[in-house]
């Protein structure tokens, strides 16, 4: 990327800035990050911050009612933190502690139910270091929980998807036999099917 490449030479750096991704920085970055807002283009708001080609503070908080009004809390908060960490006077004193402990109450109720708030194990990883970068502390054993939680709810999703592409998958009877019921009726069953 042109951005590693001015970092080894300052001088560059100070044309190009000037002259060409100045002009075309804010743009580009109002385009990308005003629709949705990522992670990765918040981390090159701070390196055009950086080579000045960009005031990260304006552009903070001219984005941040949208990452705010983000309906998903495991994707809100990585990217409201990782806003903070690249322009904190976008934020309020006030604000950030508020929003510290709005994050910490998430914390507390989506560890609780991990596999029914993220559909991946990374979703959970970066929900926790959020949290930690906010200020917040993540109790390991919860956290260890809930990390094991969301990697079976995974592991049961890849399984089913991988028996939906056997030919011989009979999605009623794996609901059955995974559902529970009466287990000696399903041992059986299976039995019965074995002789047949």
């Amino acid at each position: 990327m042109i951005l590693d490449y001015l970092d080894t030479s300052r001088e560059l750096s100070d044309l190009v800035t000037r002259d060409w991704l100045g002009k075309h920085a804010r743009a580009w970055v109002r385009r990308s990050l005003t629709d949705v807002p990522t992670t990765q283009g918040l981390r090159l708001v701070r390196r055009l911050a950086e080579h000045g080609a960009l005031d990260s503070t304006g552009v903070i908080t001219e984005i941040k009612p949208n990452l705010l009004g983000l309906s998903s809390r495991a994707n809100r908060w990585p990217l409201i933190a990782e806003a903070h960490d690249v322009a904190p006077a976008a934020f309020s004193d006030s604000e950030w502690s508020s929003l510290r402990n709005e994050i910490a109450k998430d914390l507390e109720e989506m560890l609780t139910d991990a596999a029914g708030y993220f559909e991946e194990v990374s979703e959970l990883e970066d929900f926790a270091n959020a949290a930690e970068q906010m200020g917040v502390d993540v109790e390991g054993e919860i956290y260890a929980t809930a990390f094991e939680e969301v990697e079976i709810a995974v592991a049961e999703r890849e399984g089913e998807e991988e028996s939906r592409d056997d030919p011989d998958y009979d999605g009623e009877e794996f609901r059955e036999i995974r559902g529970g019921g009466n287990e000696d009726a399903d041992i059986d069953a299976m039995f019965d099917r074995l002789l047949d």
